[in-house]
């Protein structure tokens, strides 16, 4: 048999495009889906932080060229703006980085469970020579690879 007539289905991957051709988080899009109103938390917060920081930096500008022009210091309602907004940016980093980070491991586990669910569903014991163990230890290792 030559190598050319020979058809390798072990590593065919023409049914399903690879996530580099359609790119990476349009690959994790299926399983976002499930988790709709985490995902809309999370953006939310993203939201409010970068509204508050925007807020804190253009205050922060006017404040220095009111300063810079009129030689004169920001009065106490402008200060406790500022720590206000301050406190609200740290605030809302802080509620998008733990909803972003419950929304990955939630997104983590469901992939777990797809990817053994999918080695059980395909053999016993072993697939195009390689034993199931191994390729559920691959499979993982690139599941983990996504945290």
């Amino acid at each position: 048999m030559n190598a050319s007539s020979h058809t390798d289905t072990s590593t065919d991957t023409s049914t399903v495009p690879a996530p580099d051709e359609r790119g990476s988080l349009r690959a994790l899009l299926p399983v976002l889906g499930a988790h709709r109103g985490m995902t809309a938390r999370t953006v939310c917060a993203a939201l409010a932080g970068q509204s508050a920081l925007v807020a804190l930096i253009t205050l922060a500008a006017h404040t220095v060229g009111t300063a810079v022009v009129e030689r004169a210091a920001p009065g106490p309602g402008v200060i406790a703006a500022l720590i206000g907004l301050v406190l609200a940016r740290a605030l809302a980093t802080w509620w998008e980085m733990d909803l972003s980070h419950d929304l990955a491991y939630r997104v983590l586990a469901e992939l777990r469970v797809r990817v053994f669910d999918g080695l059980a569903r395909s053999a016993p014991a072993r697939i195009a020579g390689r034993r199931s163990g191994d390729l559920a230890s691959a499979a993982m290792g690139d599941v983990e690879a996504l945290e």
